[in-house]
């Protein structure tokens, strides 16, 4: 069994990595009224919460308030039986469009971010935004 590993880690270029409490991200693709695909698929917003490192690290929050600051991110999920990959969600050219911390008493501090991403890839399947 690997000691110590955590099992799921957000990783954001020159940010400290981060211990993932939940994530979410979704696609979809619009139907008309058969159920027929009627567009192209849509997506790449990644929700992301981990736990507050409770240091007085900011970087998710500057990230968030600074729209001109676009990062690449990774979530690796590892197995906690022997330390190895099993999958990574990696995003290119993102940016942090909504952040939330949360702390109450007698509950998990955390800080939790929306991101949205030009490319978002889950291992070998990668999907583009059409950004202009």
């Amino acid at each position: 069994m690997a000691e110590n590993v955590t099992p799921v880690v957000l990783e954001v270029k020159d940010f400290e990595p981060r211990e993932v409490m939940m994530v979410d991200y979704k696609f979809d693709q619009a139907t008309d009224r058969e159920g027929q695909i009627a567009g192209i698929p849509r997506g790449g917003k990644v929700t992301v919460r981990v736990k507050a490192m409770n240091d007085g690290n900011n970087q998710l929050i500057a990230w968030m308030l600074d729209p001109t600051m676009p990062k690449d991110f990774s979530v690796k999920f590892v197995n906690t039986v022997d330390g190895a990959a099993m999958k990574e969600i990696k995003g290119t050219n993102c940016y942090c469009i909504n952040y939330v911390e949360k702390w109450e008493d007698g509950e998990q501090h955390y800080e939790e971010v929306e991101i949205v991403c030009q490319k978002l890839e889950n291992g070998p399947v990668g999907y583009d935004n059409p950004w202009r």
